[in-house]
């Protein structure tokens, strides 16, 4: 009876020593699979900071962008209107060019009319007085001295409307009319220096 009793005493050890194992097998079969979930969990992080920090690099260069090319429309409007102000000046100063030599050959032009006049006053005194003769000499040669001098400041026709002006642009920098010598006031028939040497009405333009 005693033996029995060893042999189930045994058997039953056996028998927790199966059990165990099998325990234990499971044991380590969990450890395994946690094992490897939390390396997938560091895969799957170090995914989502790679991710991060691309949108992050994506955020930088949008807005490096962005503003490069908001410097790039502000210099280009810049240089439109600079460019446009530059040939408003030139056409200006042209005119202002074309304008006072058209004011020299109008007072040639009026010189030369009183000497003419002087001349046929002279031609009537001479029929009384033959000393005038000297003098209607002298006049002559001051009528062509003046008349070549007159051809020498000969101006094209410099109207307003047959100026080729460039195209106005709506938003011109405050201060253009203050950079250019004179401008040409709202009815287009005076001229008014800005630095203050002329002033309107003081000059008509011719149509």
């Amino acid at each position: 009876m005693v033996v029995r009793e060893l042999k189930l005493g045994l058997k039953m050890a056996r028998d927790r020593e199966r059990g165990n194992a099998v325990q234990l097998a499971a044991a380590e079969k969990l450890g395994n699979q946690a094992a490897s979930l939390e390396a997938r969990l560091r895969v799957v992080s170090n995914e989502r900071n790679s991710a991060l920090e691309q949108v992050s690099f994506l955020e930088v260069t949008f807005e490096s962008s962005a503003n490069k090319f908001s410097d790039d429309l502000r210099r280009a409007t810049y240089d439109a209107k600079k460019a446009l102000a530059d040939n408003y000046l030139d056409v200006l100063v042209s005119l202002k060019e074309k304008w006072e030599k058209k004011n020299a050959a109008t007072d040639c032009e009026a010189r030369l009319r009183e000497v003419m006049a002087n001349i046929d006053l002279l031609k009537e005194i001479m029929n009384n007085n033959l000393l005038a003769s000297d003098d209607l000499s002298r006049l002559r040669t001051k009528e062509v001295e003046l008349g070549s001098e007159l051809d020498v400041m000969a101006v094209s026709d410099f109207s307003v409307e047959k100026l080729d002006l460039p195209q106005i642009m709506e938003d011109l920098p405050e201060d253009f009319f203050t950079k250019v010598p004179f401008a040409v006031n709202d009815t287009g028939d005076k001229m008014k220096c800005a630095g203050g040497q002329f002033e309107d009405g003081e000059f008509d333009i011719e149509e």
